[in-house]
């Protein structure tokens, strides 16, 4: 009886749900996440060699099969122009990214359900440190699409434009950043935060798109006064924008840019369905440095 046993116990476990093999099976169905789909993707007009493509600007379809990256299942190629090895990954947004698979939902809570940094590594099950680093290639990627202009007064006839204070945190600021603000530092008992003037600009015939200004004379705190009949859509931006800073747990005046590169992102985006939201980001970022030429549903609405 004692094999019968240890048999149905072995089944039982085999029932079990086991968290990483959910969180595969959940990035899966999202995004249906294999290395046949991701080369489509990748090389939506056929492979090339990107480092030909960054130099020369030319789509060079001209290599041959050189194995696969060690460990992997994805392929390298060997250009017969310039000699160089390049694979799937290579100039995305994920090369060398040893966790691929969980950037479907790294992108879903970050830019849908908006957690923080603490609540993605739980989910994830990743270090605190890579959230951090992923964050940081999300905000450069973003900014790199969609490249901030400098709210400027002469922007006044097709912008409104208020200035409002952020809270910050003195956490984590170099010693450059913290004499900028000498009033931080006297208050040291104030959980150490500073306020910081910001001009948000919102475009009169398309409320999505958003300009910033972080000043970083905190004694220059001038309003910008919009036109009473325009001032319906920034009220909103700037509700939204208290809201989404409020789920944050103090930002650092050094992350203030991605924050609101972030915001930027969102807002832009807020057309499209949060369902395939995590998809179509997924697959804009397989066009880093705009290489493959594709005709994406973001590229269209940037």
């Amino acid at each position: 009886m004692r094999p019968q046993v240890e048999t149905n116990y072995s089944q039982m476990n085999k029932h079990q749900s086991d968290p990483r093999q959910e969180l595969l099976t959940e990035a899966h169905q999202l995004l249906h996440l294999d290395c046949e789909s991701i080369r489509r993707e990748r090389f939506i007009k056929g492979v090339f060699c990107p480092h030909c493509m960054q130099e020369t600007g030319k789509m060079v379809c001209s290599y041959v099969r050189f194995g696969l990256v060690n460990g992997t299942h994805w392929q390298r190629y060997r250009c017969r122009q310039c000699k160089r090895v390049f694979s799937d990954l290579t100039r995305t947004l994920f090369h060398r990214s040893r966790n691929i698979q969980k950037w479907p939902l790294f992108i879903q809570y970050v830019m849908v359900e908006k957690l923080p940094a603490k609540q993605i590594a739980a989910k994830l099950e990743l270090h605190i440190n890579t959230i951090y680093t992923w964050n940081k290639k999300l905000s450069a990627f973003f900014a790199l699409y969609l490249p901030n202009k400098q709210f400027q007064q002469s922007d006044q006839s097709s912008h409104d434009s208020a200035t409002i204070t952020v809270s910050l945190t003195d956490k984590g600021n170099t010693l450059r950043q913290k004499s900028q603000f000498p009033e931080s530092s006297d208050d040291a008992e104030s959980n150490s935060t500073v306020t910081i003037p910001v001009t948000i600009a919102v475009n009169r015939e398309n409320p999505s798109h958003i300009l910033f200004t972080i000043h970083q004379d905190t004694g220059s705190n001038v309003a910008l006064k919009a036109a009473p009949s325009q001032t319906e859509a920034l009220t909103k931006v700037i509700q939204e924008f208290r809201a989404y800073n409020s789920k944050k747990r103090g930002i650092a005046f050094r992350n203030l840019f991605m924050h609101l590169t972030f915001f930027r992102m969102l807002k832009l985006m807020e057309a499209i369905n949060p369902v395939i939201m995590p998809y179509e980001l997924f697959k804009l970022c397989l066009d880093k440095d705009r290489l493959s030429r594709s005709n994406r549903l973001l590229k269209r609405l940037i």
